[in-house]
């Protein structure tokens, strides 16, 4: 299942989404600190242990990027590597 992201936020300051979902760590980038991004909340029940997560940005577009993969477990992922 895709799971988009945008990478800038309405504002249109860019929210580095991308980066904290890699990162484990803070980590700095460009001289900014980052905080990860470890959790998503999505309407539904769309969401089973066992169904695989692409994480994309410019999903349904010409500028579609997979950028990771996981797959759901009761409550949480486990990924399956990092693009």
């Amino acid at each position: 299942m895709i799971l988009g992201f945008k990478t800038i936020f309405p504002w249109g300051q860019v929210n580095f989404f991308e980066e904290k979902i890699k990162a484990s760590l803070i980590i700095k980038f460009d001289g900014i600190i980052i905080i990860p991004k470890i959790h998503t909340i999505r309407k539904g029940n769309r969401w089973r242990a066992g169904v695989k997560i692409h994480f994309a940005t410019g999903v349904r577009s010409k500028g579609y990027r997979q950028f990771a993969e996981a797959v759901c477990t009761d409550g949480a992922m486990s990924s399956s590597g990092l693009k």
